[in-house]
């Protein structure tokens, strides 16, 4: 077993479940590097030569540096910019011949250099996913998945940004997360990284979704939690909302709808995320964190 898999379990031993240690790493840069590095040589480096893999995406060729790591092979792709992070970074697993896609970034200089484009995480599933379907005869690869940990970055009307997880707004205002859209279900995932897609799993997820149908008037939403984390500029809105809820001719309008109003306007996006984190841990809804397919 190799060192990425001996860290998922012993994080397993204290406690955690594979999607959270899994998550955990993905999001700590302390931990990142323990499960990932035995000795950094340069970026995305484990010493030697790194051999390179160039697809054409848009009519633009981009270079992706393959390692080896004792039990997967790393393909990375790294920003046109310096000292900017990467932008691409696919594992496969040559025991379970999995690919998984552990950072989607779209940091300046991942599609168009200098600056950050817009739509450019979309281009790059697009991309990771080109590559993988490229190789996948080659390591055999059954199925492609990755932790939904997308986040976009909004600005308000003074362009002060707020990170919003992403999952939670495309699944209130659109009735499906970031990454189904291109194709993705959710899977199990068990300690050592083998992917299994149960009709189960997705069959209860779609379940959840019939929240989405619910009126505002039948949710469990804790306001006072809520006003304790905005400022004062969105009271207005909470206040709104409050009103809409227990509003006798608004009873049947579902969440749904409701939410569609505000999500299209940037200013009331930061207060939105917040609720949507609210109605979610207060009605228990269950969004999956694990996305794959199968090649």
């Amino acid at each position: 077993m190799g060192q990425f898999r001996n860290f998922i379990k012993t994080l397993k031993g204290m406690g955690l479940n594979s999607i959270e240690a899994m998550d955990l790493i993905s999001k700590n840069e302390y931990f990142y590097n323990i499960a990932h590095y035995k000795k950094v040589v340069n970026k995305n480096q484990f010493g030697g030569n790194p051999k390179k893999k160039i697809i054409k995406f848009n009519k633009k060729k981009y270079t992706f540096y393959k390692t080896i790591d004792d039990d997967r092979i790393i393909y990375t792709l790294n920003s046109q910019n310096k000292d900017i992070h990467d932008c691409i970074i696919i594992y496969i697993d040559k025991e379970y011949n999995t690919a998984y896609i552990e950072t989607i970034g779209n940091n300046k200089g991942c599609v168009i250099i200098s600056i950050v484009e817009k739509g450019g995480g979309n281009k790059l599933v697009r991309m990771a996913l080109k590559l993988i379907k490229k190789i996948k005869n080659k390591y055999n690869i059954k199925y492609i998945y990755l932790t939904d940990n997308a986040n976009k970055t909004f600005f308000d009307d003074k362009n002060v940004g707020y990170n919003i997880k992403l999952s939670n707004l495309t699944f209130f205002s659109r009735g499906s997360t970031y990454y189904e859209k291109h194709g993705f279900v959710p899977i199990d995932v068990d300690i050592n990284g083998k992917v299994r897609i149960s009709k189960s799993s997705i069959n209860e997820y779609y379940e959840e979704k019939n929240i989405l149908l619910k009126p505002l008037s039948e949710l469990k939403i804790d306001f006072n939690k809520i006003i304790k984390n905005i400022n004062v500029k969105h009271n207005e809105l909470i206040d709104n909302i409050i009103k809409n809820k227990n509003n006798k001719k608004l009873k049947n309008v579902s969440i749904n709808t409701f939410l569609k109003y505000y999500i299209n306007k940037k200013e009331y996006i930061p207060i939105i995320d917040i609720l949507l984190k609210n109605i979610i841990r207060k009605n228990k809804i269950m969004i999956p964190k694990m996305w794959g397919m199968s090649l």
